[in-house]
């Protein structure tokens, strides 16, 4: 798979415009109403300089300007007079709406003209002017931003970019993968679902009813939509238990929730039954010892449930130091530092590499070793061009719609280690991969069991199971000593280590990584600080 450069047709901003209307029209132009299309009809008709100082105003914060204080090489008034006319801006201000587009020093300015007090903060400055008329220059209101960041996201299907990536990708700084788009609704399937999104993403709802008539529905079979937020937002309401077994049935991970609302509600043998079922690792370890409370309250046997294998514990002894943002410190080589960056700095102390690794790496390889899966051609999962990745990628379905490729690759993994599958990675944009450059380094060593074990896991159950991996990740090198550690020998073998202060303790997702990783015959310890 090569990565391609795609040159937008002119470096200026109105040209990016231009191109994101355009194709984001042809493309998706469903999702949007008729008055939507009519302003795009104005916005395109613009002549070039109105047009390029629309584009410009758009990519400033903030929505309102004073048009004295715009740089540009352009005749800017008369731009404003054409964006007035043509409804895309507003002049005519009230000037309370004004107070925006002055910093604070245009502000005394202001409040000295009026005999004003020019003291204090802006808060005081505001206040003094307000219900006053005392705006003396033009400024300018740009309108249909919201329109704009819609388009922005239609057009590169992403929730979070923006036209910013054009002018990366143009300098060379961005590239994207050269893939066959598969077609398919996008991440938004209609005009409801995108403005339901777009409202949930604000917590905008229609009324208090509507987070749990949307969360009942269940999740959506692809795309974005506000399924999870609203599950979010009843959630956070503190719902009795019969709306959770609702929630329950309609998809949503609620069980937890659930058992201990029927047991706080006093439906004891309810909630014993509930903690029956299909559920992850995680949940699993919870609901055990939920289960077993409860069958003694009952009286009642609970089913044995098989122990999960443990790590390798280590100890270490350190001097404390200052808290740090809130964080206890640590002294190695008379330097105080957390807890993680501690323990790396005393490993390399002994002439060991260490990294903290946590989720960045193994996302970062994720994405590094399945990088040409993500393009293949799966139906609706590449809707369209300039994508980091496929709509599923890092959920189970990526692995679930691509079963033979991923097997073969995760079994090509573990024989060789990822380096030959990360080796071809030239740049590209790919979802989940946070630093290109340290995950390829790292993943010369890497073992392939070791790899095959994490990105296995996260490629069946999704990123989502990344929470509870180990902190640190340890390359193999020479057999050391550690100062201060019981037991002192590090071996050779690369090493995966969870790093705990005193007073913390193993989360759930934790335990179940490491059990995981001790299935696998994957080297994995507790490190303990004393």
């Amino acid at each position: 798979m090569q990565p391609t450069r795609r040159v937008p047709s002119s470096p200026q901003p109105g040209a990016d415009l231009v191109e994101v209307l355009t194709v984001a029209r042809e493309r998706e132009g469903h999702l949007l109403t008729a008055g939507e299309h009519a302003v795009l009809d104005r916005i395109l008709a613009l002549d070039p300089e109105a047009l390029e100082l629309y584009a410009r105003l758009h990519a400033r914060v903030g929505p309102v300007f004073r048009v004295g204080s715009l740089p540009y090489t352009l005749d800017v008034p008369s731009a404003v007079a054409r964006l007035d006319r043509d409804g895309l801006a507003h002049t005519r201000l009230p000037d309370g709406r004004c107070l925006a587009a002055f910093d604070a020093e245009g502000l005394r300015a202001a409040c000295r003209r009026l005999g004003l007090p020019t003291g204090g903060a802006r808060p005081a400055l505001e206040g003094r002017l307000g219900g006053r008329s005392w705006v003396d220059e033009s400024v300018v209101e740009v309108g249909h931003r919201g329109l704009l960041r819609r388009m922005d996201r239609v057009y590169l299907q992403s929730p979070w970019a923006d036209r910013s990536l054009l002018v990366a990708e143009r300098l060379g700084n961005l590239r994207w993968a050269r893939y066959t788009p598969t077609g398919g609704p996008g991440l938004w399937p209609d005009r409801r679902t995108l403005t339901t999104w777009e409202r949930a993403r604000g917590g905008e709802w229609v009324d208090p009813g509507e987070p749990l008539r949307l969360a009942l529905q269940g999740p959506p079979a692809a795309g974005w939509s506000a399924w999870s937020r609203a599950v979010e937002a009843v959630l956070a309401t503190g719902p009795d238990a019969d709306t959770l077994r609702a929630l329950l049935a309609a998809g949503a991970a609620v069980r937890i929730p659930l058992v201990r609302a029927l047991e706080a509600e006093g439906r004891h043998a309810e909630a014993f039954a509930a903690c029956a079922g299909p559920r992850d690792a995680a949940e699993g370890l919870a609901l055990t010892r939920t289960a077993a409370r409860l069958a003694r309250r009952l009286g009642v046997g609970v089913p044995p449930h098989p122990p999960l294998q443990e790590p390798r514990v280590r100890s270490f002894v350190l001097a404390p130091g200052p808290p740090s943002g809130g964080r206890p410190t640590w002294v190695v080589d008379d330097v105080a530092r957390t807890v993680e960056a501690s323990m790396i700095a005393l490993v390399r102390a002994a002439g060991r590499a260490a990294t903290h690794a946590e989720n960045w790496l193994w996302t970062s390889l994720y994405a590094l070793v399945f990088r040409d899966l993500y393009f293949l051609p799966v139906p609706g999962m590449l809707p369209t061009p300039r994508r980091a990745g496929p709509l599923d990628v890092g959920t189970a379905g990526f692995a679930s719609r691509r079963a033979a490729a991923v097997d073969a690759r995760l079994r090509a993994l573990a024989e060789e280690g990822p380096a030959r599958f990360v080796s071809g990675w030239e740049g590209e944009r790919l979802a989940g991969l946070a630093d290109g450059e340290a995950a390829s380094a790292a993943a010369a060593s890497v073992p392939g069991a070791m790899a095959a074990a994490v990105l296995g896991r996260l490629a069946r159950e999704g990123w989502d199971a990344a929470r509870g991996l180990p902190d640190l990740y340890l390359p193999p090198g020479p057999a050391v000593r550690l100062e201060g550690a019981v037991p002192g020998a590090l071996s050779a073998e690369a090493l995966l280590a969870e790093v705990k202060g005193p007073t913390d303790a193993l989360r759930d997702e934790q335990r179940v990584w490491h059990h995981h990783l001790r299935c696998a015959a994957i080297p994995v310890e507790l490190w303990i600080l004393r």
